[in-house]
């Protein structure tokens, strides 16, 4: 490495890519994105487990599951 290396790139000529890049930015920023995510890769993750493991992966995740729902239903009840 010199010694004016950096690891900024350099900026693009063409203000297209740079609008392009500027929005990627905007909407990769925002809470719903990081959600979806999160949510998006706990799926591919259980499906890998599925295709690895086969059915115990698929019944041990609903297993987990039960007490969740019950929580979600008990708290629709109370009314919270």
């Amino acid at each position: 490495m010199t010694v004016n290396a950096t690891n900024v790139m350099p900026k693009s000529k063409n203000p297209q890519v740079e609008k392009i890049k500027d929005r990627a930015k905007d909407q990769t920023s925002t809470i719903e994105f990081r959600v979806l995510t999160v949510v998006l890769t706990a799926l591919m993750l259980w499906g890998a487990a599925i295709a690895t493991f086969g059915y115990p992966a698929l019944i041990l995740v609903a297993l987990a599951l039960v007490p969740v729902m019950f929580c979600f239903l008990l708290l629709i009840t109370v009314g919270k």
